[in-house]
């Protein structure tokens, strides 16, 4: 049978705020407004392949068509939305947003925009612990 302390309520009230304000930042993460920046179609295009297999979408249309880099934004947006997001070192980005879903790690600017994808468990995504 497990054993359970008494807690009062005045600590009650402190583990409760201290949650809220979690779940307050873990969706202000999520809810922010992804961007491309200038230079999208160059990343859509190094990592079509990667983005491709890490999330199992092999009828990603050619990246240099409209509908190509639609679907690679809708596949981003995706991770972002329902995956696990933290905030942590990458690169240069001392907070930038990390977005996980399966092996697909999308990487954000803290203001939303776009920055990288990455492949669990291989080069920088290593920095991603479980």
């Amino acid at each position: 049978m497990p054993c359970f302390k008494k807690i009062d309520s005045e600590h009650l009230f402190l583990i409760v705020h201290k949650l809220k304000k979690t779940c307050e930042r873990c969706n202000a993460l999520r809810r922010q407004t992804n961007s491309y920046g200038s230079n999208y179609l160059e990343k859509f295009r190094k990592h079509a392949e990667q983005i491709r297999r890490t999330t199992g979408k092999k009828e990603i249309a050619k990246v240099s068509s409209t509908q190509g880099q639609e679907q690679i934004k809708t596949l981003i947006e995706e991770i972002v939305m329902t995956g696990e997001t933290r905030q942590q070192r990458y690169m240069a980005i001392a907070d930038a947003l990390w977005s996980r879903k399966g092996n697909a790690i999308v990487i954000r600017q803290p203001n939303g925009e776009f920055v990288t994808f990455l492949e669990a468990g291989k080069g920088a995504a290593l920095a991603w612990r479980d």
